[in-house]
C-alpha cells in the first residue's frame, strides 16, 4: 500500500512542484536550483544479529539500489544466505519501493557463490506494474529495471528520512579537504625548508658568543652519546624502545630479503586477517548503535 501511494501521489508532487517554483520568490528558488545537481543518498546499516545488512540508495543516474549481507561468522549455509537474500529483498522494497540490488558476503569479504543453491549469486527486484514483485536470480539488462529511480524528487519523497548531499556540498567538502592539506604542506614545508634555512642564516650573520654556544651544545652531544656507547650513562627508555623498534625492522627485512614468497604469503594472510576484523568491527559498530538507539 506505501509503494502504490507513493506511484500515485508522484505526479501530483511533480506539478506542485513546478507551479510552487513559478510563483515563488527569488531568494527561495535555490532548493529547485539545488535538484538540478546529483543527490548523494547515506547508505542505511542495519543489525539482524548473526549478520549485518548494509542499504545503498541509488547513485546518481543509476536505475537500482544496492543491499549488501555481510556475514561476519564462519558456518552459515549458501541455502540460508539465499532465503535470508530473498526475505530482505521483500522487506527493503516494501520499505524503500525502488528497483533492488542483492548479494551477500562471507567473513573474507568475498561473495558468496551459491554454487547449487541458486542460478546467481546476486539477486534483483522491484514492482512490476500490477504492484506484485518482479524477483531474478538471472542477470538483466539495465534498460529492463524501472526507471523511477532516475527522478530524483521521487526519490527525495522515498528517502525523506535519509540524510543526503547535492554535488554542491560534495564539491565543498572537496575543496575544503584540498585546503586543509595545503595547509599542512605549507607547515612541514617551513618546518623541514624555511626554518632550518633560517637557522643557518641566524648562525652565519650571528655575534660569534652564539657560534661559541651552538659549538659548546654539539660537543655536549658528541659527549653524551660517547659515553652511552661505553655504558658510562644510562640511556632513556624512550630511546631503548625506539633502537628495539629498528633492530627488528632490520631483523624482518632480513629474511623477507631471504625469502619473499614467505613474506608475500605472511602479507596476504595479514590483508585476510585485516579484513575478517573490519567486517566484525563494523558489525559490533552497528551493534552498539542499535542498542543505544534502543
Amino acid at each position: 500500500m506505501y509503494n502504490k501511494a507513493i506511484k500515485n501521489d508522484v505526479s501530483t508532487l511533480r506539478f506542485a512542484t513546478h507551479f510552487m517554483a513559478a510563483l515563488a520568490p527569488k531568494e527561495k528558488s535555490t532548493v529547485l536550483i539545488g535538484m538540478e545537481g546529483k543527490i548523494h543518498f547515506q547508505e542505511i546499516k542495519e543489525d539482524r544479529g548473526n549478520y549485518y545488512v548494509v542499504y545503498r540508495p541509488p547513485m546518481p543516474d543509476y536505475r537500482f539500489a544496492i543491499l549488501h549481507l555481510m556475514f561476519p561468522e564462519e558456518g552459515v549455509s549458501e541455502e540460508r544466505v539465499a532465503d535470508l537474500m530473498e526475505k530482505e529483498l521483500k522487506e527493503w522494497l516494501d520499505r524503500f519501493p525502488i528497483p533492488l540490488l542483492v548479494s551477500s558476503f562471507n567473513y573474507r569479504k568475498s561473495i558468496f557463490g551459491l554454487n547449487g543453491v541458486r542460478p546467481r549469486t546476486h539477486l534483483t527486484g522491484f514492482f512490476k506494474k500490477d504492484n506484485s514483485i518482479f524477483m531474478s536470480w538471472e542477470l538483466i539488462g539495465d534498460d529492463n529495471f524501472p526507471d523511477i529511480a532516475l527522478d530524483k524528487l521521487f526519490l527525495l519523497k522515498v528517502y525523506s528520512g535519509v540524510k543526503y548531499k547535492t554535488s554542491e556540498d560534495i564539491d565543498k567538502d572537496v575543496k575544503q579537504h584540498i585546503l586543509q592539506r595545503r595547509v599542512g604542506w605549507y607547515i612541514v614545508f617551513f618546518w623541514a625548508v624555511v626554518l632550518p634555512v633560517s637557522v643557518a642564516l641566524l648562525e652565519y650573520f650571528s655575534p660569534e658568543w652564539v657560534a661559541f654556544l651552538v659549538l659548546c651544545f654539539s660537543l655536549y652531544k658528541a659527549a653524551r652519546t660517547a659515553l652511552e656507547m661505553m655504558g658510562k650513562v644510562e640511556r632513556g627508555q624512550k630511546e631503548i624502545e625506539k633502537e628495539e623498534e629498528e633492530r627488528k625492522m632490520r631483523h624482518h627485512h632480513y629474511h623477507c630479503e631471504l625469502n619473499p614468497d614467505g613474506f608475500l604469503w605472511l602479507k596476504l594472510e595479514n590483508f585476510k586477517k585485516d579484513s575478517i576484523q573490519k567486517v566484525k568491527d563494523e558489525h559490533n559498530e552497528i551493534k552498539s548503535g542499535a542498542k543505544e538507539m534502543g
